[in-house]
């Protein structure tokens, strides 16, 4: 379910915004709030590993 999830936000994200009239430099700042490297980071007690 969070792989299909997180491939559906990736995929969709940029036509979505740019739907609604969000400019293309506001999409690149918003990019990494819907294309998150870190997003499979391991986490250690919950918390990220540093």
């Amino acid at each position: 379910m969070i792989d299909q999830m997180r491939t559906a936000v990736q995929t969709h994200w940029y036509a979505s915004l740019r739907a609604q009239g969000v400019s293309e430099r506001e999409c690149a700042l918003l990019s990494g709030a819907f294309v998150y490297e870190g997003f499979d980071l391991p986490l250690l007690n919950g918390e990220p590993l540093a």
